[in-house]
């Protein structure tokens, strides 16, 4: 896991984001101290970006995808922030620029982990009949294999629509791919029994699976990426967040993260957003635990549904009617009296804490916004330090900050190498860039 921040006020953005990465091993989780999530997006103009969740994009690691894109740039300067991204979600787009062998193996590797799921939930069902009747054969496999496969495409089919990739696309994606793709599907279910009528409806899950937002029913690979800055026209900063999940012919799947995406303004001065772990940022700034929020919130509303039936369980009725009545009117007056303790708690929380805290921010100088976003990173690195959780958040941190007249600034960086035995780096960097396959456009 990430934690990442980024605080904004009318002077500058500050960035900050940790190292670790969490790499799957035959015995568990190995974490290293070493990974790099925030980049400088131009080498000329103020513009940043940090990613998370993912360490690679499309089995392409995301240092070099955007330092591919860093190049690809070159000079060229936009008006707005919001610019910078849709140009470089359109890069993203392109197979030209990018690997495309590798994209698809990728995107063929999503498939897989939809079609494994759906195996390993099939073999869980035939597993509970073997153990409760002692025996199961083929017909009720193949019972089982269509009900659970139905079942998903079912779900599938009534998420909402991605926005920026069409059924349509989706369609010829699946069209263009359908051999490979009904090979892995071979490969994953093997024997399975399964009818004509059921493979269909596993096809048309494919086309749900791309142009649908399935993450609700079924957790898939996505990357996070923070574009942080200015466009040339602006005087103030902003940050536009987006989650990302494969790009395949020319077609990326994509959602603008609302929540945190915003801009700086005379009528909003300060901004903190975090991302990927976001617990410990959310508990200094709303000055409660989510979690335990989440647990008080439903307990809550449990215990007034509840409380009506049992003051009227103790009360002698003429009738049931009687009851009934009495229990409906005390259960709107309950649900009036929780809808207005949430209202006020909020309001409390927001006026008290955030509000206030958001007032400070708009103060501070560019080296406090700097040090601010790397103490609430440190608060989640700290956190997981004392407790018995995995440390998936570890020092050391990156921080930089963006300013309109300075740029792009380091404040904190890390290196793999010693940069005063290095002065070649630093003297190319800047060096006309060469793009792979030819010259720059």
């Amino acid at each position: 896991m990430t934690a990442e921040i980024a605080v904004l006020n009318k002077h500058a953005a500050a960035l900050a984001a940790d190292s670790a990465v969490t790499t799957p091993t035959q015995r568990g989780e190995k974490i290293y101290n070493t990974a790099n999530k925030l980049f400088s997006l131009s080498k000329y103009h103020p513009v940043g970006i940090m990613v998370y969740a993912n360490a690679e994009f499309m089995g392409i690691p995301w240092e070099s995808i955007i330092k591919i894109y860093r190049n690809h740039l070159d000079k060229r300067k936009f008006p707005k922030l919001e610019d910078y991204a849709e140009h470089f979600l359109a890069f993203l787009k392109q197979e030209s620029c990018l690997f495309p062998e590798t994209r698809i193996a990728s995107f063929i590797s999503h498939i897989r982990g939809y079609f494994v799921y759906l195996r390993d939930e099939i073999d869980k069902k035939v597993k509970n009949v073997f153990k409760t009747e002692g025996e199961i054969n083929d017909d009720e496999v193949a019972a089982i294999a269509n009900e659970v496969i139905t079942e998903h495409y079912e779900k599938i089919i009534n998420c909402e629509a991605n926005r920026h990739l069409s059924k349509t696309a989706a369609e010829q994606i699946l069209k263009r791919y359908q051999k490979i793709i009904k090979d892995v599907a071979n490969q994953v279910f093997e024997k399975l029994p399964v009818s004509p009528a059921i493979s269909k409806a596993l096809m048309d899950s494919c086309i749900g699976i791309i142009f649908k937002d399935i993450h609700k029913i079924f957790i898939t690979p996505i990357s996070g990426v923070v574009i942080a800055g200015f466009g040339e026209n602006e005087v103030f900063p902003s940050v536009a967040s987006f989650i990302l999940e494969f790009a395949v012919d020319n077609q990326l799947k994509y959602k603008r993260d609302e929540k945190r995406t915003d801009k700086i303004s005379p009528d909003n001065n300060a901004l903190v957003f975090s991302f990927a772990q976001t617990e410990m940022v959310q508990t200094f700034m709303e000055g409660i635990d989510p979690r335990y929020h989440q647990w008080l919130a439903t307990y809550l509303v449990n215990l007034f549904n509840k409380y009506p039936e049992i003051i009227a369980g103790k009360i002698h009725w003429r009738s049931a009617g009687h009851k009934k009545t009495f229990i409906s009117g005390l259960q709107k007056m309950s649900q009036a009296l929780l809808e207005d303790f949430f209202k006020k708690a909020t309001e409390f929380r927001k006026i008290n804490n955030v509000s206030s805290i958001l007032k400070a921010v708009a103060n501070l100088p560019k080296d406090e916004l700097a040090t601010m976003a790397e103490t609430l990173v440190n608060l989640t690195c700290f956190k997981l330090k004392v407790s018995l959780e995995s440390e998936t958040v570890g020092e050391p941190i990156d921080v930089a900050v963006i300013s309109k007249g300075d740029g792009f600034i380091w404040i904190k960086r890390k290196h793999y190498f010693k940069p005063e035995l290095n002065h070649h780096f630093f003297a190319n960097y800047f060096r006309e860039p060469q793009i792979l396959g030819g010259k720059n456009e």
